[in-house]
């Protein structure tokens, strides 16, 4: 039986990588995918009559990709092994935002800027940390610090300003415990976002 010219080479060429302790095979684990959660959110008030635009936040290129990023005591930032986040911090942030302040029931439409909302207010953040901190060498602490601004979306003044920081210790280093760190301080941080913009609102339309 005759053996194609081309179907030689493909198996001579994948013997002589085997030969060399070279695999054609990605033996990597698949890294670990963890999420995060929005806050249970039970709003009080009534509807308000105005929509909303979430940006996606900004940030530094370190905080701004799936990986989880750890800060040592001398600045360096190394990201965990084998774990990733559901999606780019910045990307992540912005969705349980915006999901929290629809469990409000308040406002009447809120999304991103690809929703097509013809939207009153738009907000701004730049996330200025996303990171586990290990500024002690023995504790690892999960760090959120946002600030956030409110636009009148059509002129682009600014009506309300804030900063937004939790710090949650894990109770380990380990990845699990970290996580459950950021899964705390993410939800403590949106909540306090979302209550923030609904009184920032309601006051420049004279409703507080």
């Amino acid at each position: 039986m005759m053996i194609p010219v081309r179907a030689f080479l493909v198996v001579t060429f994948a013997v002589f990588l085997t030969g060399c302790g070279i695999s054609l095979i990605d033996t990597q684990p698949a890294p670990q995918i963890y999420d995060l959660g929005a806050p249970g959110i039970n709003s009080q008030g009534t509807p308000v009559s105005w929509q909303l635009i979430v940006e996606e936040p900004s940030t530094i290129r370190a905080f701004g990709t799936n990986r989880i990023a750890l800060k040592r005591g001398d600045n360096s930032i190394q990201y965990y092994k084998g774990a990733r986040w559901s999606d780019r911090g910045p990307s992540l942030f912005q969705a349980r935002l915006i999901e929290a302040l629809e469990d409000t029931g308040r406002i009447m439409s809120v999304g991103a800027e690809t929703s097509g909302i013809n939207a009153n207010y738009r907000l701004k953040s730049n996330l200025r940390k996303f990171h586990a901190d290990l500024g002690d060498g023995k504790s690892v602490t999960a760090m959120i610090s946002i600030s956030v601004k409110l636009l009148d979306a059509r002129t682009r003044e600014v009506i309300a300003t804030t900063l937004l920081e939790k710090q949650v210790k894990a109770r380990s280093g380990k990845i699990g415990d970290v996580v459950k760190a950021f899964d705390e301080a993410v939800q403590d941080v949106t909540r306090e976002a979302t209550e923030w913009v609904l009184q920032a609102g309601e006051a420049q339309q004279g409703g507080v």
